[in-house]
């Protein structure tokens, strides 16, 4: 991944710019699976974003191993505990796409 040193006194324009580069985004900004997370906040409203990594509970309901998804580039977060559907769904939708790739 690209790194940049950017100091505080760096034009706000530039920072947000470079900002976009993420941990989810690799230096070919190709974009990898980012789970969907919800947050609730002190005021009872709900956010929701991309999560730092696919929790382990939704990794066994795929049918993949820890081993396999460090191996595929699968981000994980071993602090989440939630198994979300739609997470499952594109992790099933990944492990489709990585073996019609080897097949191939």
């Amino acid at each position: 991944m690209i790194e940049f040193k950017l100091s505080l006194r760096s034009p706000p324009s530039l920072r947000y710019s470079i900002s976009v580069l993420r941990p989810g985004v690799d230096a070919n900004m190709e974009y990898k699976a980012a789970p969907i997370v919800r947050r609730k906040l002190k005021d009872g409203r709900i956010i929701v974003r991309a999560g730092r990594g696919f929790s382990l509970n939704e990794l066994r309901e795929a049918g993949i191993t820890v081993d396999a998804a460090k191996k595929l580039g699968i981000l994980i977060d071993k602090r989440r505990r939630s198994c979300r559907k739609e997470n499952v769904e594109a992790l099933k939708e990944l492990l489709q796409r990585a073996s019609s790739r080897e097949k191939t």
